[in-house]
């Protein structure tokens, strides 16, 4: 994927993410971003906030459905365990700034990782 012929958008954002996109750009996406705390501990809330809909919107359905509980028969309950929801702290962290920086410039909502 060539993006360097690409423009980059740095209107609006903070030091950090200015910093990190013109590293992703300036790399042809081979640098993803570093760790982003934000993303890992927000999840979704980040998500939305960063106009990453899609990716919001699938870890809250994903959040839904692993805390739902569901009765097989009185007294016999089918539990899914929580802490699968974890996945999307782990993916939002590592991949966070990739996906926001796809969303800023290409208006992906889900890049290729």
């Amino acid at each position: 994927m060539d993006i360097q012929h690409q423009p980059l958008d740095l209107a609006g954002l903070d030091e950090y993410y200015q910093a990190e996109f013109t590293k992703i750009h300036e790399s042809n996406g081979a640098y993803k971003g570093k760790w982003n705390w934000w993303a890992f501990f927000l999840t979704w809330i980040w998500c939305f906030h960063k106009g990453c809909w899609l990716i919001g919107i699938l870890s809250m359905l994903t959040l839904s459905v692993v805390l739902y509980r569901y009765e097989l028969s009185p007294g016999v309950n089918l539990g899914i365990n929580a802490s699968t929801g974890i996945l999307w702290n782990l993916l939002l962290g590592w991949r966070g700034t990739w996906i926001y920086y796809n969303v800023k410039n290409f208006k992906k909502q889900f890049p290729s990782f």
